[in-house]
Protein backbone atom coordinates (compact mmCIF):
# COMPACT_ATOMS: atom_id res chain seq x y z
CA UNK A 1 0.00 0.00 0.00
CA UNK A 2 1.98 3.29 -0.93
CA UNK A 3 1.26 6.29 1.18
CA UNK A 4 2.26 10.11 1.61
CA UNK A 5 2.50 10.98 4.92
CA UNK A 6 1.73 14.31 6.63
CA UNK A 7 2.00 14.92 10.65
CA UNK A 8 -1.35 16.69 11.67
CA UNK A 9 -1.33 19.74 13.79
CA UNK A 10 -3.85 20.44 16.93
CA UNK A 11 -4.24 18.22 20.11
CA UNK A 12 -2.94 18.73 23.39
CA UNK A 13 -1.76 14.87 23.98
CA UNK A 14 1.97 15.36 24.32
CA UNK A 15 2.30 11.43 24.13
CA UNK A 16 0.99 10.61 21.32
CA UNK A 17 1.45 12.16 17.55
CA UNK A 18 -0.81 11.93 14.61
CA UNK A 19 -0.53 11.36 10.86
CA UNK A 20 -2.45 11.78 7.72
CA UNK A 21 -1.84 9.04 5.27
CA UNK A 22 -2.98 9.40 1.68
CA UNK A 23 -3.20 6.12 0.26
CA UNK A 24 -4.01 4.00 -2.76
CA UNK A 25 -7.01 2.58 -0.67
CA UNK A 26 -8.09 6.40 1.18
CA UNK A 27 -7.26 8.62 3.61
CA UNK A 28 -6.35 7.60 7.22
CA UNK A 29 -5.38 8.77 10.20
CA UNK A 30 -2.48 7.27 11.82
CA UNK A 31 -1.96 7.52 15.52
CA UNK A 32 1.62 6.79 17.10
CA UNK A 33 1.88 6.17 20.92
CA UNK A 34 4.12 4.58 23.37
CA UNK A 35 1.59 2.37 24.65
CA UNK A 36 -1.92 0.83 22.98
CA UNK A 37 -4.94 3.27 24.98
CA UNK A 38 -7.39 0.68 26.31
CA UNK A 39 -9.97 2.94 25.00
CA UNK A 40 -9.86 1.60 21.58
CA UNK A 41 -11.43 -1.43 22.19
CA UNK A 42 -15.07 0.64 24.04
CA UNK A 43 -14.14 2.20 20.64
CA UNK A 44 -14.58 -0.62 18.24
CA UNK A 45 -17.41 -2.24 19.74
CA UNK A 46 -19.34 0.92 20.12
CA UNK A 47 -18.77 1.19 15.84
CA UNK A 48 -19.08 -2.83 15.49
CA UNK A 49 -22.87 -2.05 17.41
CA UNK A 50 -23.56 -0.25 14.20
CA UNK A 51 -22.84 3.72 16.09
CA UNK A 52 -20.74 4.60 12.95
CA UNK A 53 -20.64 8.40 14.14
CA UNK A 54 -17.80 6.32 16.68
CA UNK A 55 -14.20 6.94 14.78
CA UNK A 56 -12.44 3.27 15.84
CA UNK A 57 -9.28 1.50 14.90
CA UNK A 58 -9.27 -0.10 11.84
CA UNK A 59 -8.56 -4.04 12.48
CA UNK A 60 -4.83 -5.50 10.92
CA UNK A 61 -4.90 -8.22 8.89
CA UNK A 62 -4.59 -10.25 12.11
CA UNK A 63 -7.66 -8.30 13.38
CA UNK A 64 -5.78 -6.41 16.09
CA UNK A 65 -6.40 -2.72 16.74
CA UNK A 66 -2.89 -1.71 16.62
CA UNK A 67 0.46 -2.88 15.54
CA UNK A 68 3.55 -2.59 17.64
CA UNK A 69 6.36 -0.25 16.69
CA UNK A 70 10.17 0.19 17.81
CA UNK A 71 8.59 3.04 20.01
CA UNK A 72 5.30 1.61 21.13
CA UNK A 73 2.25 1.40 18.91
CA UNK A 74 0.31 2.31 15.93
CA UNK A 75 -3.00 2.63 15.02
CA UNK A 76 -4.96 3.20 12.03
CA UNK A 77 -8.23 5.10 11.43
CA UNK A 78 -10.97 6.37 9.01
CA UNK A 79 -10.09 10.19 8.01
CA UNK A 80 -12.91 12.67 8.74
CA UNK A 81 -12.47 15.38 6.95
CA UNK A 82 -14.66 17.66 9.12
CA UNK A 83 -14.22 20.55 11.70
CA UNK A 84 -14.51 20.61 15.51
CA UNK A 85 -16.21 22.94 18.12
CA UNK A 86 -12.98 25.39 18.93
CA UNK A 87 -12.83 25.64 14.92
CA UNK A 88 -16.62 26.50 14.08
CA UNK A 89 -19.70 26.72 16.21
CA UNK A 90 -21.87 24.29 16.16
CA UNK A 91 -25.29 25.01 15.08
CA UNK A 92 -28.53 23.61 17.33
CA UNK A 93 -28.81 20.92 14.88
CA UNK A 94 -25.55 19.86 15.93
CA UNK A 95 -25.99 20.19 18.96
CA UNK A 96 -29.10 17.56 18.94
CA UNK A 97 -27.41 15.40 16.86
CA UNK A 98 -24.51 15.10 19.76
CA UNK A 99 -27.05 14.54 21.98
CA UNK A 100 -28.80 11.53 20.22
CA UNK A 101 -25.17 9.95 19.90
CA UNK A 102 -24.54 10.36 23.32
CA UNK A 103 -27.63 8.79 24.60
CA UNK A 104 -27.23 5.71 22.01
CA UNK A 105 -23.37 5.34 23.35
CA UNK A 106 -24.87 5.00 26.84
CA UNK A 107 -27.34 2.20 25.97
CA UNK A 108 -25.16 -0.47 24.17
CA UNK A 109 -24.27 -2.87 26.74
CA UNK A 110 -20.29 -4.09 27.10
CA UNK A 111 -18.94 -6.54 29.61
CA UNK A 112 -18.75 -5.70 33.22
CA UNK A 113 -21.40 -2.66 32.78
CA UNK A 114 -24.24 -4.53 35.43
CA UNK A 115 -21.39 -4.77 38.25
CA UNK A 116 -21.65 -2.91 41.40
CA UNK A 117 -19.15 0.21 40.93
CA UNK A 118 -16.88 0.59 43.01
CA UNK A 119 -13.68 1.41 41.38
CA UNK A 120 -14.89 3.87 38.77
CA UNK A 121 -13.87 6.95 40.51
CA UNK A 122 -10.38 8.75 38.83
CA UNK A 123 -9.33 10.02 41.92
CA UNK A 124 -6.95 11.89 40.79
CA UNK A 125 -4.82 11.99 43.83
CA UNK A 126 -5.28 15.67 44.73
CA UNK A 127 -2.81 15.85 47.49
CA UNK A 128 0.34 15.22 45.42
CA UNK A 129 -0.87 18.62 43.28
CA UNK A 130 -0.07 20.97 46.75
CA UNK A 131 2.67 18.92 47.59
CA UNK A 132 4.20 19.89 44.12
CA UNK A 133 3.43 23.88 44.72
CA UNK A 134 5.28 23.74 47.41
CA UNK A 135 8.34 21.94 46.49
CA UNK A 136 8.23 24.56 44.09
CA UNK A 137 8.33 27.25 45.93
CA UNK A 138 11.32 26.01 48.33
CA UNK A 139 13.59 25.66 45.72
CA UNK A 140 12.87 28.86 43.91
CA UNK A 141 12.02 27.20 40.88
CA UNK A 142 9.59 27.40 38.03
CA UNK A 143 8.82 31.32 39.17
CA UNK A 144 5.82 31.63 36.53
CA UNK A 145 3.86 28.45 37.24
CA UNK A 146 4.30 29.19 41.15
CA UNK A 147 2.75 32.59 40.64
CA UNK A 148 -0.08 31.25 39.17
CA UNK A 149 -0.64 28.44 41.66
CA UNK A 150 -0.03 30.73 44.29
CA UNK A 151 -2.54 33.42 43.77
CA UNK A 152 -5.09 30.23 43.26
CA UNK A 153 -3.90 27.96 45.93
CA UNK A 154 -6.72 28.61 48.28
CA UNK A 155 -9.47 27.73 45.36
CA UNK A 156 -7.17 24.44 44.61
CA UNK A 157 -7.29 23.51 48.26
CA UNK A 158 -11.05 23.91 47.96
CA UNK A 159 -11.19 21.30 45.13
CA UNK A 160 -8.63 19.25 47.05
CA UNK A 161 -11.47 19.47 49.82
CA UNK A 162 -14.71 18.99 47.74
CA UNK A 163 -12.77 16.03 45.76
CA UNK A 164 -12.46 14.50 49.06
CA UNK A 165 -15.84 15.08 50.49
CA UNK A 166 -17.39 13.85 47.32
CA UNK A 167 -15.36 10.36 47.44
CA UNK A 168 -16.56 9.59 50.69
CA UNK A 169 -20.11 10.10 49.64
CA UNK A 170 -20.35 7.97 46.54
CA UNK A 171 -17.80 5.53 48.01
CA UNK A 172 -20.68 2.85 48.40
CA UNK A 173 -22.37 3.72 45.01
CA UNK A 174 -23.41 1.28 43.01
CA UNK A 175 -25.07 1.63 39.72
CA UNK A 176 -24.86 1.02 36.21
CA UNK A 177 -21.42 1.36 34.20
CA UNK A 178 -21.94 2.38 30.68
CA UNK A 179 -19.69 3.41 27.62
CA UNK A 180 -17.79 6.81 28.20
CA UNK A 181 -15.46 8.74 26.02
CA UNK A 182 -13.95 10.78 28.98
CA UNK A 183 -12.74 13.06 27.28
CA UNK A 184 -15.61 14.37 25.00
CA UNK A 185 -15.36 18.08 24.98
CA UNK A 186 -15.56 19.94 21.75
CA UNK A 187 -11.83 19.41 20.15
CA UNK A 188 -13.19 15.52 19.66
CA UNK A 189 -16.23 16.02 18.10
CA UNK A 190 -16.33 16.94 14.30
CA UNK A 191 -18.74 18.31 11.76
CA UNK A 192 -18.74 16.83 8.25
CA UNK A 193 -19.77 19.63 5.78
CA UNK A 194 -22.96 17.77 4.88
CA UNK A 195 -23.38 17.84 8.86
CA UNK A 196 -22.46 14.37 9.55
CA UNK A 197 -21.65 14.49 13.46
CA UNK A 198 -18.22 12.13 14.20
CA UNK A 199 -16.89 11.42 17.51
CA UNK A 200 -12.43 11.02 17.63
CA UNK A 201 -10.20 10.17 20.53
CA UNK A 202 -11.38 7.37 22.01
CA UNK A 203 -8.15 6.59 24.07
CA UNK A 204 -9.02 7.16 27.73
CA UNK A 205 -12.43 5.67 26.79
CA UNK A 206 -14.15 3.19 29.96
CA UNK A 207 -16.80 2.09 31.64
CA UNK A 208 -18.44 4.41 34.06
CA UNK A 209 -21.51 6.48 35.16
CA UNK A 210 -23.11 8.60 32.54
CA UNK A 211 -22.33 11.69 34.16
CA UNK A 212 -18.84 11.61 33.05
CA UNK A 213 -19.61 12.30 29.84
CA UNK A 214 -22.81 14.04 31.05
CA UNK A 215 -20.32 16.98 32.40
CA UNK A 216 -19.21 18.01 29.57
CA UNK A 217 -22.18 18.81 28.29
CA UNK A 218 -24.70 19.94 31.79
CA UNK A 219 -24.54 23.31 33.58
CA UNK A 220 -22.31 24.86 31.20
CA UNK A 221 -19.87 22.07 30.51
CA UNK A 222 -16.04 22.79 31.33
CA UNK A 223 -15.61 25.83 29.46
CA UNK A 224 -19.22 28.33 29.18
CA UNK A 225 -21.63 26.53 27.35
CA UNK A 226 -24.41 28.56 27.26
CA UNK A 227 -28.08 27.35 28.15
CA UNK A 228 -28.77 26.89 24.78
CA UNK A 229 -26.44 24.31 24.13
CA UNK A 230 -27.65 22.51 27.17
CA UNK A 231 -31.69 22.78 25.50
CA UNK A 232 -30.70 21.42 22.34
CA UNK A 233 -28.37 18.86 23.74
CA UNK A 234 -31.22 17.24 26.17
CA UNK A 235 -33.99 17.55 22.90
CA UNK A 236 -31.69 15.12 21.20
CA UNK A 237 -30.77 12.46 24.44
CA UNK A 238 -34.60 12.46 24.80
CA UNK A 239 -35.15 11.97 28.94
CA UNK A 240 -32.77 12.08 31.46
CA UNK A 241 -31.76 11.72 35.05
CA UNK A 242 -28.97 13.13 36.73
CA UNK A 243 -27.10 12.74 39.61
CA UNK A 244 -25.91 16.27 40.83
CA UNK A 245 -23.46 15.07 43.20
CA UNK A 246 -21.92 13.07 40.41
CA UNK A 247 -21.99 15.29 38.13
CA UNK A 248 -20.21 17.79 39.97
CA UNK A 249 -17.49 14.85 40.87
CA UNK A 250 -16.35 14.31 38.28
CA UNK A 251 -16.37 18.14 37.22
CA UNK A 252 -13.71 18.40 40.28
CA UNK A 253 -11.71 15.31 39.28
CA UNK A 254 -11.15 17.30 35.87
CA UNK A 255 -10.63 20.62 37.41
CA UNK A 256 -7.81 19.07 39.08
CA UNK A 257 -6.56 16.82 36.02
CA UNK A 258 -6.10 19.99 34.34
CA UNK A 259 -4.11 22.12 37.35
CA UNK A 260 -2.00 19.29 37.80
CA UNK A 261 -1.16 18.52 34.05
CA UNK A 262 -0.74 22.09 32.78
CA UNK A 263 1.08 23.15 35.54
CA UNK A 264 3.83 20.37 34.59
CA UNK A 265 3.61 21.04 31.37
CA UNK A 266 4.22 24.52 31.71
CA UNK A 267 7.44 23.66 33.98
CA UNK A 268 10.99 22.76 33.09
CA UNK A 269 10.28 19.46 34.14
CA UNK A 270 7.89 19.02 31.66
CA UNK A 271 10.37 18.68 28.69
CA UNK A 272 8.69 20.63 26.16
CA UNK A 273 9.88 23.50 24.07
CA UNK A 274 9.74 27.25 25.34
CA UNK A 275 6.70 27.82 22.80
CA UNK A 276 4.90 24.67 24.49
CA UNK A 277 5.46 25.33 27.89
CA UNK A 278 3.82 29.15 26.91
CA UNK A 279 0.92 27.84 25.73
CA UNK A 280 0.25 25.27 28.55
CA UNK A 281 0.88 28.46 31.46
CA UNK A 282 -1.70 30.23 29.11
CA UNK A 283 -3.95 27.28 29.32
CA UNK A 284 -3.48 26.92 33.18
CA UNK A 285 -4.34 30.48 33.85
CA UNK A 286 -7.37 29.99 31.47
CA UNK A 287 -8.47 26.98 34.18
CA UNK A 288 -9.31 29.83 36.78
CA UNK A 289 -11.00 32.28 34.70
CA UNK A 290 -15.16 33.20 35.58
CA UNK A 291 -17.40 30.55 33.46
CA UNK A 292 -14.65 27.99 32.88
CA UNK A 293 -13.67 24.51 34.80
CA UNK A 294 -12.90 25.74 37.98
CA UNK A 295 -15.38 28.19 38.33
CA UNK A 296 -17.99 25.89 37.31
CA UNK A 297 -16.78 22.90 39.59
CA UNK A 298 -16.94 24.98 42.93
CA UNK A 299 -20.32 26.27 41.62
Amino acid sequence: MLCRVEELAGGLDRNAKTLRANCEQGVFVVKLRSEVADGWDIARRLADSGITEVVAPVRTKNGHLSAETKSGCLAVFPFVDGKNGFESEFTAETWRKIGDIVRRIKSVEMPGEKEDVKDFMPHVGSAPILEQIVAWQRAGTEQEVCSVLREHFQTIQSLVLLEMKLTVNRIKFAGKRVPSHTDLHHGNILVEGKGGVHIIDWDDAKLAPKECDLMFFLGGGIFRLDSDVERHFRAGYGDLVIDDEMLQYYRVCRALEEIKAFAIEASEEGGLSEFDRAESLRYLKGQFEKGYIVDLALG
